[in-house]
């Protein structure tokens, strides 16, 4: 997952926890991807 992996140079694991824990809609998802 991308999860903001480039804002969050240092943990992108937690931050993709966090991500995944929380119900986000598909759009915003499919966003983070191509972005």
């Amino acid at each position: 997952s991308v999860c903001l992996s480039a804002l969050t140079d240092g943990v992108p694991t937690t931050c993709c926890f966090s991500y995944q824990q929380r119900p986000i809609p598909r759009g915003l998802i499919d966003s983070a991807y191509i972005t």
